[in-house]
């Protein structure tokens, strides 16, 4: 009697591991969306966000090397499936989406088309290939405009070039005046240049009625020569009525101020409103304020010499997205 109960309970537990190893194997083999599996074979994972694949995140390894990663980074290629979100999508999110056709899962990827995300002015495109990766190419015409008019602003391959045009060169865009230094004068009688329209004339680097050099204190005029709707800006610490009187844009107790990094005012050596100067704190200037590089900006976006609002398509993590042109007020991030 006892020797039957052993070989009755041996007999049992070989039942009960030949069932457990067909039902491993059942699984594995069977197709997705069928009963808890997944399109990678084996039961389906807990997140709907992933899919059981091999770490190369293909499908051809042995079933308990299979583990459950997020959609991206699994190829479901011609894996059995029942609906679209059984199946990943292409290497590049941006570029398509996985769709589940005729039973069996494929990808959807927009070959040659361009995405929507793109630096402004950095003379590259990216594209998205026919197998759904992201590739940069050469764009001469996405060219690097510096918002400054006495630079030549071109693509050298795919390399943006701000090149300063000669001292003296006339200024494109402008019904007079000339370039020096890569910035824009209306004139420049230090170096004997005087482009100025008749009847003004050039005192220094600007261009005045002849009033502003006769040397008398005119009603307009807070100092001799200077400040008023005509004149030349006054230096510090010449008398002022108004801001615009002053080469700082600073009048206080009714003298022009120095320029400091704190006064409210682009001015100095300043590419911004107290932001953007040598030696200083990068990524902060304002949206909307002037830039001379794209670290100067809290976007990090500097274009036309303006520093860009954060949009979700300018190939860039900012404002209050959690990747590049992806999560916040944006699309989701993939995992």
């Amino acid at each position: 009697m006892v020797a039957r109960c052993f070989l009755a309970l041996a007999l049992v537990g070989i039942l009960a591991l030949f069932g457990a190893a067909c039902s491993e194997e059942t699984y594995d083999g069977a197709a997705g969306g069928v009963g808890g599996v997944g399109a990678g074979g084996g039961v389906a994972c807990p997140n709907a966000d992933e899919l059981r694949c091999c770490p190369d995140g293909g499908q051809a390894c042995d079933a308990e090397l299979r583990v459950c990663r997020p959609k991206g980074q699994c190829n479901t290629v011609g894996l059995p499936c029942v609906a679209d979100s059984e199946c990943s999508g292409p290497p590049a999110y941006q570029c398509g989406v996985g769709r589940c056709v005729e039973g069996k899962c494929a990808l959807e990827v927009a070959g040659g088309q361009p995405i929507a995300s793109q630096f402004p002015g950095d003379c590259k495109l990216t594209l998205c290939s026919l197998e759904g990766e992201l590739v940069v190419t050469t764009d001469p015409g996405d060219v690097p405009d510096d918002g400054n008019p006495c630079t030549s602003d071109t693509c050298q391959g795919d390399m943006p070039v701000n090149t300063v045009l000669p001292d003296k060169s006339p200024c494109p865009g402008a019904d007079y005046g000339i370039c020096f230094g890569g910035q824009y004068k209306e004139c420049a009688e230090h170096f004997g240049v005087f482009s100025c329209p008749a009847p003004l004339i050039c005192d220094y680097e600007t261009c005045v009625p002849v009033s502003c050099v006769n040397g008398k204190w005119d009603p307009e005029e807070p100092e001799p020569g200077c400040g008023g709707p005509y004149c030349a800006a006054c230096g510090p610490p010449a008398y002022c009525f108004r801001a615009d009187d002053c080469i700082g844009g600073v009048c206080k107790d009714g003298h022009c101020q120095v320029p400091t990094h704190t006064d409210g005012v682009k001015n100095g050596d300043e590419a911004g409103i107290d932001c953007g100067y040598p030696g200083g704190p990068l990524y902060t200037c304002g949206d909307g304020d002037p830039c001379g590089a794209s670290e100067h900006c809290k976007s990090r976006v500097c274009y036309k010499g303006v520093c860009q609002a954060p949009t979700c398509t300018d190939a860039t993590q900012n404002g209050d997205e959690t990747g590049m042109d992806c999560g916040g007020g944006c699309v989701p991030c993939p995992n």
